[in-house]
């Protein structure tokens, strides 16, 4: 690991997948996306980092002025990449040694164009590198060149890193790394369930999210889904199942479970997932219903599977546009 044997201490990662907490509207879900990306640093680099994973956006700004981390990592989408711009700048004004790292389907292999990625480094002025597409390995690269820097922020932003974005203090250079592979084998990223990453997020309510395969095998022009990966790849069923496990055994304050999966159904065993939800359903009384995005063909497995779940789901049917035009 070069350099990064030299501190004294485990790097201290604080992990953000944010929300505004003022409109009080909407559902708050367990932040699956950075715990996959914690429990796979944490696997690779073991007790040379600290990692915390956040949701409310006030709670981070505390830890972020007392704890003083070395490394932020936010999620960006269309909701919260304003909020995690003032985040960002908060963690600078406290800490100016940080790095800021952002990460999220807003910017991906088909925008990264030096104009467009100016134009975001503009407003995230405070940002200085983005990993682009599935973000476990590429945080995981970050996290070893800036240990091997000996934690310092400038020699991320100039030398760039594989799978990632930066640019210079005066935006004149915009560094674009080769992308980086997905994971082929899922099992590969640990169970942030299964190693405790989530249990205050049960403690307070969270709805859990499973995911049990990634990517996706058509185009919508308004999806990121299947970007950044060639082809389906899937946890082992009996992963999944251990998760699901996990997840009855510990929501005690929520009844629902979210499927993150772009289509479910679209693999034979997802009827036998199905199956296995609501027998927990039946014995344990969760989950008491289930939100899902379902396959786009294959109505006989869409049909299948949804009749295993009992009616704990609705069955929808989905179109990208039925505007003539737009087609």
């Amino acid at each position: 690991m070069g350099n990064s044997t030299k501190h004294d201490r485990p790097v201290k990662i604080f992990l953000g997948d944010l929300v505004h907490t003022w409109e009080k509207t909407g559902t708050w879900t367990i932040p699956l996306n950075i715990g996959f990306v914690g429990a796979y640093a944490k696997k690779c680099l073991g007790d040379a980092v600290d990692i915390r994973l956040f949701k409310c956006p006030t709670e981070l700004i505390e830890a972020i002025r007392t704890e003083r981390p070395d490394v932020l990592g936010l999620a960006h989408y269309v909701w919260n990449t304003r909020l995690n711009a003032r985040v960002f700048e908060v963690a600078k004004e406290t800490s100016p040694g940080i790095l800021c790292v952002g990460g999220g389907p807003i910017i991906t292999r088909y925008n990264s164009t030096p104009k467009s990625l100016r134009r975001f480094f503009e407003v995230h002025k405070c940002c200085d590198i983005y990993v682009r597409d599935q973000g476990e390995r590429g945080f995981h690269e970050v996290l070893k060149h800036f240990m091997n820097s000996g934690l310092d922020v400038d020699t991320i932003k100039r030398e760039g890193v594989p799978g990632c974005i930066s640019a210079s203090h005066d935006l004149e250079k915009i560094l674009i790394n080769p992308a980086l592979e997905p994971l082929q084998d899922l099992d590969e990223i640990p169970s942030p369930y299964l190693t405790g990453m989530f249990d205050r997020f049960f403690e307070q309510g969270f709805t859990p999210i499973l995911e049990t395969n990634r990517s996706c095998p058509y185009s919508c022009t308004f999806c990121a889904f299947g970007i950044g990966a060639s082809k389906l790849t899937a946890f082992s069923e009996e992963r999944v199942y251990a998760d699901i496990d996990y997840i009855v055994a510990h929501s005690k304050k929520c009844g629902h479970l979210a499927i993150a999966d772009a289509n479910f159904s679209i693999m034979e065993r997802d009827a036998r997932i199905a199956k296995y939800i609501y027998e927990n359903h039946q014995k344990n009384g969760f989950p008491l219903n289930v939100s899902i995005y379902w396959n786009k063909a294959r109505p006989d497995r869409v049909l299948e599977a949804a009749r295993n779940l009992g009616g704990l789901a609705p069955v929808g049917a989905s179109l990208q546009s039925t505007n003539e035009k737009t087609l």
